[in-house]
């Protein structure tokens, strides 16, 4: 058995590995799972057996690093333990099951920090012979003794200290880490090092959003303002009485609602959204005027605005038909 520690943004957590292989990245169903967006979806692989553990990168766009050492894609690397891993933003130390406990166990206890001696104390000295020796001796120190210190400032008010931003963002780093390896040998110095970087800094974040743009096409992980560009191209409208998650659930459905667009089901399951509750829907009652339905709530929520209501039912009906609307009676 092995243990894995990993350090990341959101904390620490430790994870026991039994022999076989563990698949590292950031899609839910990996067996170890580094939610960033520096993380591939499917990043490294790591195959333990009783003799020891071995990783290899599978062609992530970070890279992953052993001690260190950024290692080659799909290639094998052995791993001595305790090894420290480095995949994005997240630190990760591999080593044997109880190593940690018997490393703990083995530590010394902290000796007490001896008592410091007191200091002596300075010797008075002794008081000049005579009337007059003492008073000149009093005047004499009056002249030289240093003037006394301004008062200090007030103090700053007490409250939240202002967030204090990183030197260097999250994921990037002062020196180049990939555009240094295209170029020969005697340019891989300190300058150029730091050179590339500048330009890696616009670079690879441009690069991560490419890699990741599948999220942005999925209205479940798609941020919340790219949501206005969905409903625009799918002829959407909401407006400020939607959530974030109504907005989200009407996207992911626009594709059957617009399909099934005039029937009484589509109707009913876009009112549904927006208010939490599935109205009936009559449209064959004999007593009816012709094209007429009604659109009924047993219950309906506090706070749902009625003049949308009947606008988006306006909006989704036939054309030529008209509706009744019965709200629930206070």
């Amino acid at each position: 058995m092995y243990t894995l520690r990993i350090t990341g943004p959101e904390g620490i957590r430790v994870q026991t590995l039994a022999p076989g292989e563990h698949s590292l990245g950031r899609q839910p169903g990996n067996d170890i799972l580094l939610p960033n967006r520096e993380v591939s979806r499917r990043h490294a692989l790591l195959a333990c057996t009783p003799q020891g553990c071995a990783i290899t990168d599978l062609g992530s766009s970070n890279g992953t690093y052993l001690e260190g050492k950024k290692l080659a894609a799909y290639t094998p690397y052995p791993i001595a333990l305790p090894a420290h891993l480095k995949i994005g933003p997240f630190q990760l130390r591999l080593e044997a099951a109880g190593e940690r406990a018997a490393r703990a166990a083995a530590l010394p206890e902290e000796a007490a920090p001896p008592k410091a001696e007191p200091a002596p104390k300075e010797a008075t000295p002794p008081r000049a012979a005579g009337k007059g020796a003492a008073p000149k001796k009093a005047r004499k120190s009056r002249k030289t003794a240093p003037p006394s210190r301004p008062p200090a400032p007030p103090s700053p008010p007490k409250g939240a200290a202002p967030p204090q931003m990183p030197a260097v963002p999250e994921g990037l780093e002062i020196h180049s880490q990939q555009l240094l390896r295209y170029l020969p040998a005697i340019y891989h110095t300190d300058f150029m090092s730091r050179f590339l970087g500048l330009f890696e800094s616009i670079l690879l974040p441009i690069e991560w959003t490419i890699d990741n743009f599948d999220l942005y096409l999925d209205a479940l992980t798609s941020p919340a303002d790219f949501l206005p560009w969905w409903e625009n191209l799918m002829g959407l409208a909401a407006d400020a009485s939607w959530s974030v998650e109504q907005r989200r659930a009407l996207l992911r459905e626009a594709h059957h609602l617009f399909a099934r667009r005039g029937t009484p089901g589509a109707l009913s399951r876009l009112l549904e959204i927006y208010t939490g509750s599935a109205p009936r829907i009559r449209d064959t009652d004999p007593d009816l005027p012709p094209h007429t339905f009604v659109v009924q709530w047993e219950r309906l929520p506090e706070g749902v605005n009625r003049a949308l209501l009947e606008a988006l039912i306006a909006t989704h009906k036939p054309a030529h038909t008209d509706f009744r609307v019965e709200f629930p009676r206070p």
